[in-house]
């Protein structure tokens, strides 16, 4: 069985052999793709004069392979997929004025991740720091078949568009909460519309909450203006925050729930065991304090 970098560059070597006669001339790259929480080798097919292509993981082929497809199966798989998820033209047209701020600026938005593990990510871009958490600034480009594509504001873009990074947050938030605002849900409320009807729900005197935004999910919302403090009124008081994942967390009154050594050891029972690795966001729990208003980690 060959080895993933035997298959790699066997893979940049045969692919245009799987499309059509327009690739003959195309470059073929084996980049590495960094993003939040992950980090992938990709294969790249650019055709001649187009600028922006995405990319396509490696991985996942292989991982194919090992479980007994053939070669040339997979590499035909791999040609078909790189047909199909060409950038539309409109995205490339994007992507070409990304460096003209006023263009840009109505697509700003914020996301977040833990600063563990995504050290050379957050090297070269942008970003505030909440405790071990870190939000960072994303481009909107639109819908793919695949879902919402967007790209990470880099700090070379800043400079290109003369802005700073204060003006970068104050639009990408302002942004955030008008297009992605918060949710705060009962997490009862939740299940009841997922679960099957004989499912066990928690009790309805217990009031946990899922805090996360409407249309592109995220974790960021917890950190939108007033957030926490609204959290404080509905918890009556103090309360622990568990991140459940980089899209959502979830808040428990300290009135219910003072055992904060089980609360962090379910939350890295979970990202071991049910959040795919992408989506961690941290092993630690959080404290808010009514008294003191501040968010701090839980030792």
């Amino acid at each position: 069985m060959m080895t993933f970098e035997e298959f790699a560059d066997t893979a940049a070597q045969q692919i245009r052999d799987y499309l059509p006669a327009e690739y003959a001339a195309s470059e073929v790259t084996l980049p590495r793709i960094r993003k939040i929480n992950q980090s992938y080798t990709g294969l790249v097919v650019r055709k001649s004069r187009q600028q922006f292509t995405p990319a396509i993981r490696l991985d996942l082929f292989y991982q194919d392979l090992l479980n007994g497809s053939e070669l040339e199966d997979v590499l035909q798989e791999m040609g078909n997929m790189i047909r199909q998820i060409s950038f539309p033209s409109q995205y490339g047209e994007l992507c070409e004025k990304l460096f003209s701020s006023d263009r840009i600026a109505s697509r700003l938005f914020v996301r977040i991740c833990g600063r563990k593990g995504n050290e050379e990510l957050l090297g070269r871009a942008p970003h505030q720091t909440f405790l071990d958490l870190a939000v960072t600034c994303h481009a909107y480009l639109g819908e793919t078949d695949g879902g919402k594509a967007s790209i990470l504001i880099s700090r070379e873009m800043l400079q290109q568009w003369g802005m700073t990074e204060e003006q970068l947050f104050g639009q990408a938030f302002r942004n955030s909460v008008s297009l992605m605002p918060a949710v705060i849900r009962p997490i009862r409320d939740i299940l009841e519309e997922n679960c099957l009807p004989d499912a066990d729900l928690p009790p309805q005197d217990i009031p946990l909450y899922v805090i996360t935004r409407r249309v592109w999910g995220s974790a960021a919302a917890l950190f939108y203006p007033g957030v926490l403090e609204q959290l404080s009124g509905i918890a009556g008081g103090s309360y622990f925050i568990l991140p459940s994942s980089v899209n959502e967390c979830i808040m428990v009154p300290e009135s219910i729930h003072t055992d904060s050594s089980s609360l962090r050891k379910m939350v890295r029972e979970i990202n071991r065991n049910v959040v795919e690795n992408a989506e961690i966001l941290s092993d630690n729990i959080y404290h808010y304090d009514r008294a003191t208003k501040e968010l701090t980690i839980v030792e």
